[in-house]
């Protein structure tokens, strides 16, 4: 049962099905800035991110916002990654 502070924020690995990236990458992210994440237990404990980060990330990319569909399951939404070091 989800508690009521934490129902408006995912974990690094529902962000991860929900975006399509990898745990890792997600983790990077989090690390240089570009995803915000919040420990709401401090240092050393679980990093969630807000839904309305990738909210907003749906609206700026043109996809549909994070709802949940009929089946209760997350749409998916497409983050690009990184441009290659080959095309920069």
């Amino acid at each position: 049962m989800a508690n009521s502070d934490t129902s408006d924020l995912l974990s690094i690995e529902e962000l991860s099905t929900i975006i399509s990236l990898s745990i890792s990458t997600i983790r990077r992210r989090i690390r240089d800035g570009s995803i915000p994440a919040i420990q709401p237990g401090g240092k050393g404990t679980k990093l969630l991110i807000p839904k309305e980060w990738v909210n907003q990330q749906a609206t700026i990319s043109k996809s549909s916002r994070l709802e949940p569909s009929s089946s209760g399951r997350h749409q998916r939404i497409c983050i690009s990654g990184p441009t290659p070091r080959w095309k920069k």
